[in-house]
């Protein structure tokens, strides 16, 4: 009569001790009452913490103008060299990022930001982080003295030690880390060319560096100011936090490097690095960043702050892919010393002629002057003079 009441009680009973057994397992409660931090989240996922203390979408920002930078060289494209030089310099962005990171363990904290972050947590250690930082920095100079030369691996050298034990401490000191800070994002595009080439000796790194150096600007100060708060609370002393005049300062310095910044087609067509289409093209990108910098200026609004740096993401790839595209080191290559990369390359910039401008000119009955034609035009692409001249032979 009783046996099967009985057993039913047993089962539920043993269901919910289980149940319960579980909940124990997962937290544990403190004094206050509060559920404290779960199992899961003390066995902390160790890949996961690599991955947010090497921030890959920062680091690959700088791989991009690294290749920009080799690239750019015109040089014959060694498979080995190229490689290299990206794994290397990844490495090395690994390295810095983490070591930034220990560094800023205390401010990190307190920004709302960055404090789930894996040393603030408490999901690795300072000890376990510092060895991951130092084995990618070792890692990464070594690819770099094997693959390239050292030269390169002595540049990444210095950017870690720029960033890590300069460019870090000084934001909470003076406003002044901005600007060196820019020289760290600076030096990636020109250890590019001196893994290329083996050299600083020529104007396209120093053009290079300019471009990465002015862009850091209306970049994180329209990010520092959407955040000034938050960098308050964490105790850093950047421009926005500091700029007492309402915004002023912050905003006339984002639209003074947004002009130093659009400027450079002008100067690399000038001075022969570019063809003239580079400056032609990028005319109307450059134009709207200078609107929305102005903008900014003329108010100082979160909206406007937000737009300026999201225009920062695609203005620099499209920039230095535009760059390269219209290098005239191209046009100088040996093609005695033609690898294979280099006739894939010739062979991608073959079709993309049929997308520029300059080439849609030349096949017609417009005369251009050769000297300011697009490099892809100049190699594949037949020559405008010429064709301009047998046009005017069937005519007459």
């Amino acid at each position: 009569m009783f046996r099967r009441p009985v057993q039913r009680f047993c089962r539920i009973t043993l269901r919910k001790n289980r149940e319960n057994a579980v909940l124990r397992w997962k937290s544990t409660a403190t004094t206050s009452g509060k559920v404290a931090v779960t199992t899961e989240e003390v066995r902390p996922d160790y890949i996961k913490c690599y991955k947010e203390l090497s921030k890959p979408v920062l680091s690959g920002l700088v791989v991009l103008s690294t290749s920009a930078g080799f690239l750019m060289s015109g040089s014959p494209a060694a498979f080995v060299p190229l490689l290299a030089v990206s794994v290397g310099t990844t490495l090395q962005a690994f390295s810095a990022n983490s070591y930034n990171q220990i560094w800023e363990v205390e401010n990190d904290a307190l920004m709302n930001r960055t404090k789930r972050r894996p040393l603030p947590t408490g999901r690795i250690s300072r000890g376990h982080a510092a060895v991951w930082a130092t084995a990618c920095g070792a890692a990464g100079t070594g690819i770099l003295l094997a693959g390239t030369n050292p030269l390169t691996a002595g540049l990444g050298l210095l950017n870690i030690g720029l960033y890590a034990l300069v460019y870090t401490p000084l934001k909470t000191r003076t406003i002044a880390n901005t600007w060196v800070g820019s020289v760290v994002g600076a030096l990636p595009p020109m250890m590019g060319w001196t893994a290329a080439t083996g050299t600083l000796m020529a104007p396209e790194p120093m053009l290079l560096g300019a471009t990465l150096f002015f862009w850091q600007f209306p970049h994180f100060f329209a990010l520092s100011w959407r955040s000034r708060k938050d960098y308050a609370a964490g105790g850093y002393k950047m421009l926005p936090v500091v700029d007492t005049d309402c915004g002023r300062r912050t905003a006339r310095a984002v639209l003074r490097h947004t002009m130093y910044l659009s400027s450079i087609p002008i100067v690399a067509s000038l001075s022969g690095i570019t063809s003239s289409m580079f400056a032609i093209e990028s005319l109307a990108f450059n134009s709207y960043i200078i609107y929305l910098a102005a903008r900014f200026h003329k108010k100082r609004s979160n909206r406007n702050a937000q737009q300026v740096f999201r225009s920062s993401l695609w203005y620099l790839p499209l920039t230095l892919s535009l760059m390269v595209y219209h290098s005239k080191n191209w046009s100088d290559k040996d093609l005695e010393e033609e690898t294979s990369i280099d006739r894939f390359v010739d062979q991608m910039r073959e079709r993309l002629t049929d997308l520029c401008p300059h080439e849609l000119f030349s096949r017609g009955d417009i005369k251009v002057d050769a000297e300011n034609m697009c490099p892809p035009t100049m190699i594949a692409g037949p020559d405008p003079l010429r064709s301009s001249g047998e046009v005017e032979g069937k005519s007459s």
